[in-house]
């Protein structure tokens, strides 16, 4: 069950980049942000409330102080750093970096919370950085300092955001941490769409709308919950490898509906992603193998 999970939230998540082009013009990027975040956390609420009165759950001040720094972190934050990023560089980069997260990850979980440090993880995070790399990067002018800047700052808070979030599931379920962070998240930070050049202003027919629901129900809402059930039952540094996939399923997608070549380049690079996505398999198979010799 928890790789069903995984790949769902695989599939949700490298969607965002393509259905975003659909709507690409017709409402402000941070607005975009804010707004899917709003309608994930309202289309989650019945849920999670449905879960709390069913297991029992009694939520106290405290908690509600997580959900509401977990939800600025995530949604007035780090999501909104990442679109700032792609607007003040190129959008290819801001994509690398947010998908090298889970270097921040491993890190600060081997810091923070003491998960033992392995050959197999340091491999894997740098073969999935090589490969991200080669999909993602585009030679030629464009990047900035500020927008890599902003892209790192980004890739930074998400990881700190993953490992404090998937602590607080761990309390009480992914549902309800979710729900009430993204609603309490998303609340705090819409005044923000005021002060936006027409940021109010939603330029959107009706394909626009449902692109838009799509973006918060599904993106926004059920692919975090499957993503944190995921997390509940495997190590930050583990779940987190999720984003190196992201990049080369986004990839096939963005082939399929938009036309969008895949070059030799991104070849190499899936091929190093999956290579690194296998090496816990492949780790355990020469482990048995050898365990076979030796008996």
């Amino acid at each position: 069950m928890v790789y069903l999970y995984l790949l769902l939230t695989l599939i949700f998540f490298s969607s965002m980049e393509v259905f975003s082009t659909f709507i690409k013009g017709d409402i402000n990027p941070i607005t975009l942000t804010i707004i899917r975040f709003l309608i994930g956390g309202i289309t989650l609420l019945p849920l999670a409330l449905f879960a709390q009165k069913n297991k029992g759950i009694k939520l106290h001040k405290k908690d509600f102080v997580a959900f509401v720094k977990l939800g600025v972190l995530a949604c007035g934050i780090s999501m909104v750093a990442l679109q700032l990023s792609a607007y003040a560089g190129k959008p290819s980069t801001s994509a690398i970096l947010i998908s090298t997260n889970p270097v921040f990850v491993t890190l600060f979980s081997i810091f923070l919370f003491k998960e033992k440090i392995t050959t197999q993880k340091v491999a894997t995070l740098i073969l999935g950085v090589i490969g991200i790399c080669f999909i993602s990067f585009s030679p030629g002018e464009g990047d900035t300092v500020l927008g890599i800047a902003l892209g790192v700052f980004s890739s930074v808070t998400f990881a700190i955001y993953t490992i404090y979030n998937k602590r607080k599931c761990e309390e009480v379920s992914s549902i309800i941490t979710v729900a009430y962070s993204f609603l309490l998240g998303a609340l705090i930070t819409l005044p923000v769409i005021f002060f936006l050049p027409e940021g109010w202003k939603l330029s959107l027919n009706l394909r626009g709308w449902l692109v838009l629901f799509y973006l918060g129900v599904l993106v926004t809402g059920l692919a975090y919950v499957f993503y944190f059930k995921a997390m509940e039952k495997l190590p930050a540094s583990v779940g987190s490898l999720i984003f190196f996939a992201k990049p080369v399923v986004a990839s096939l997608m963005a082939y399929f509906w938009l036309d969008d070549l895949i070059t030799g380049r991104k070849v190499v690079g899936i091929i190093l992603i999956l290579v690194a996505l296998s090496l816990p398999n492949m780790c355990k198979w020469f482990k048995s193998r050898h365990l076979e010799v030796t008996d």
